[in-house]
């Protein structure tokens, strides 16, 4: 009986790195990552894996800040949203060049809806069919979710916001995807 034996591929980064990605493009084998900027200007890697030829390519872009969640949307796999790592900043909508640009356009700034908390975690609807993005904030001492509709004429527009004892244990994605996009089974 012949036996598979797998292969592995690291790609390999000697930046502080926070958060991976898949991005949603049926057609590729393609992720994102990018790093903290702690002691090196920031970056955001495209890694694409050819299984066929078991081959890994990379470009990277330069990034003005670093970042702490990061999240491709499924409507359209050159869009990624992501959140700085200070928390200065509010969560922006990235698109990833097809040129030999060395950074990544800024499409647009979600709105930010309190100076009093830092947008940490960033997540898209599952569905290519929806256009929002959950946006976890915190303090964990009035955590919250605030659901922007990236779909509509003027986009982005905050839809609707969740706050409380809810939004206070937010530490898995499946928690925040139950809480953000399906409100009332939470």
């Amino acid at each position: 009986m012949p036996s598979n034996t797998g292969t592995s591929h690291v790609y390999g980064i000697e930046r502080h790195t926070l958060c991976l990605t898949a991005l949603n493009d049926p057609q590729t084998n393609r992720f994102a990552l990018a790093t903290l900027g702690i002691t090196e200007p920031a970056e955001i890697h495209i890694v694409d894996f050819d299984s066929d030829d078991a081959l890994l390519s990379s470009r990277v872009y330069k990034h003005a800040w670093g970042i702490r969640s990061l999240t491709s949307v499924p409507w359209d796999p050159a869009l990624l949203v992501a959140t700085d790592s200070s928390g200065n900043s509010a969560p922006q909508i990235l698109k990833i060049p097809e040129d030999g640009s060395e950074g990544m356009e800024q499409i647009a700034t979600l709105p930010q809806t309190s100076p009093d908390y830092t947008a940490h975690t960033v997540v898209a609807h599952p569905s290519t069919h929806c256009k929002d993005i959950a946006v976890v904030l915190l303090p964990s001492s009035a955590a919250g979710v605030v659901i922007y509709d990236l779909g509509q004429p003027g986009s982005p527009v905050v839809k609707y916001s969740i706050g409380g004892a809810g939004a206070r244990s937010l530490h898995h994605m499946e928690d925040i995807e139950a809480l953000a996009f399906h409100p009332t089974a939470s």
